[in-house]
This record gives structure tokens, sequence and C-alpha cells, in this order.
């Protein structure tokens, strides 16, 4: 099967459509190249793993089943972070199928599935319940939702939804 892949000419540009292998694979490429500068930032993640943490750690401490929703989820980093640091389970929800996608073969490829479920969905759309994306609600919420613009990507109304209806 051929695959085909946009890539920018570096001489002109515009969009140029190039065969890749068989072996390639777009869901990598999409996060290396989207993804990487979060990924790549050691400080970041570790502050992020730091306070997911301490919010499973306080949460357990209350005696409480740890569940966490993980709202643009992109790789599954912060998911697998919350797995990690104890939760008994993550929602991982990701609107673009590519990302969504990716996600799932990397909590699979890590041994993570049996605990993060990835949704391909807008969280607005998610529902809960016994027939629903969700099981129940999540009483953790992490997520990085911020663009170049800070709430380019419709932060404000997500963090709202998720509270009112998720979390």
């Amino acid at each position: 099967m051929k695959t085909f892949c946009g890539r920018a000419n570096p001489t002109t540009g515009a969009l140029d459509w190039v065969e890749e292998s068989e072996e390639y694979d777009y869901q990598l490429e999409i996060a290396r190249s989207c993804y990487a500068d979060m990924l790549h930032d050691k400080d970041r993640n570790e502050k992020y793993y730091e306070g997911i943490r301490a919010a499973v750690s306080r949460v357990k401490a209350r005696g409480e089943r740890v569940v966490v929703l993980d709202i643009g989820t992109g790789t599954g980093l912060l998911s697998m972070m919350a797995v990690m640091a104890g939760a008994d389970y993550c929602y991982a929800i990701e609107v673009f199928k590519p990302m969504a996608q990716a996600a799932t073969c990397i909590m699979e490829r890590n041994g993570f599935s049996d605990k993060i479920k990835v949704i391909n969905k807008h969280s607005t759309e998610v529902t809960v319940g016994p027939d629903g994306d969700m099981q129940e609600r999540a009483n953790i919420l992490v997520t990085e939702l911020f663009d170049t613009e800070l709430i380019g990507e419709g932060a404000l109304p997500s963090y709202e939804h998720a509270h009112m209806h998720l979390v």
C-alpha cells in the first residue's frame, strides 16, 4: 500500500506530496512534528508529572478511586503519567483523529491500554454513564489545551463543560 505525505518544500514553501515506503508511520510523523516541542520539554514534563503525582496522592489519601480525565491528550503523555502516578483509570480525549489513533497505538505499545481509554471526540460531546464514553465521572482533570494564542483552542468552554459534566 502506498502512503503519501504532505511536506513543505524548503525552497518554495509549497506543500509537496511525497510517496512514502510501506514502513512509514503517519501517526508517528504527526506525533514527532506537531508535538515534539512539548514531548522534549524536560522541565515542563517534570512539572506536569510532579503536579499529577500530588493530585493522585491527595485523592488516594481520601480513600477514593482515582479517575483522571485528560482533555486534548495528544500523544497520551499526561495520561500515562497519571497511571504511572497511581491513577486507577484515565480517559484520554483527543478530537484530532490521526492523533487519537497515534495515542491509542502509543498506549498499546507501552502497556497502558487496560488503564487508559482514548476517546476520539471533542470533550463537549463526551457522555458519562453505563452506555457512555466514560463509565464514571473523573475526579482529576489534566490538560494542556493551549496553543500559541493561549486560549485559541477553545480551552475555556472545554474546561467549563468538563467541570459541569465530566469531572
